[in-house]
């Protein structure tokens, strides 16, 4: 929130919590599906490395960002 100016944290924060509820209902779906297919361990491993493709791409973005330096 202190790399966004004063009148876009309200969007920064509306975007967080609308994903996070997206999330919620996202991921329970996504890895059930794939455990139904390929079983539970699969699906750990699936959803987790999707995980982490999201936090490298985040940090790839946020070390661009001048405001995040």
């Amino acid at each position: 929130m202190r790399a966004v100016r004063g009148d876009q944290q309200g969007k920064v924060a509306a975007l967080r919590v609308t994903l996070n509820r997206l999330g919620t209902v996202i991921f329970p779906i996504l890895m059930g599906a794939i455990a139904e297919f390929f079983g539970l361990e699969v699906s750990f491993y699936v959803v987790g490395g999707m995980g982490l493709l999201a936090l490298v791409w985040v940090a790839l973005w946020a070390a661009k960002e001048a405001s995040f330096r």
